[in-house]
């Protein structure tokens, strides 16, 4: 194979590449969007940078095969609350937020948890989590 044939190869799969990129570029950034994120948070909760969430979503980078895992595995990832009917004994009432992973073990994570002085402050802090 000579140089140009192989440089037209290099170009097409680089061409390949971009529109690939450029495609998925939207879809990263509506999901996002629909959950009320910042870049920031998606990259905090996908363990990559700020920057590389930018680069993905723009098209100007080619998402990795780890970026793409981690957005899964978020996504697939589900949050709710639990709250308690009845004070504690210091008269606090108690409040968690749970996330479970079905792509894993199927076993639930506590994202948070607390107490608060009423059921509606309980409800108001976990639903704070529930979009972190």
């Amino acid at each position: 194979m000579n140089l140009l044939n192989l440089t037209k190869k290099y170009l097409d799969l680089q061409t390949e590449l971009t529109t690939t990129a450029a495609a998925f570029a939207p879809l990263v950034a509506n999901l996002r969007n629909e959950r009320g994120l910042y870049q920031e948070d998606l990259a905090d909760r996908l363990g990559v940078s700020r920057t590389e969430v930018a680069q993905v979503e723009t098209g100007y980078r080619q998402p990795t095969a780890r970026f793409i895992k981690m957005l899964i595995r978020y996504l697939e990832s589900e949050r709710y609350m639990n709250i308690a009917n009845k004070p504690d004994d210091d008269g606090l009432y108690r409040w968690s937020v749970l996330e479970s992973h079905p792509s894993d073990t199927g076993e639930e994570t506590i994202v948070a948890d607390g107490r608060a002085p009423s059921v509606e402050d309980a409800k108001a802090a976990a639903k704070l989590w529930l979009v972190y």
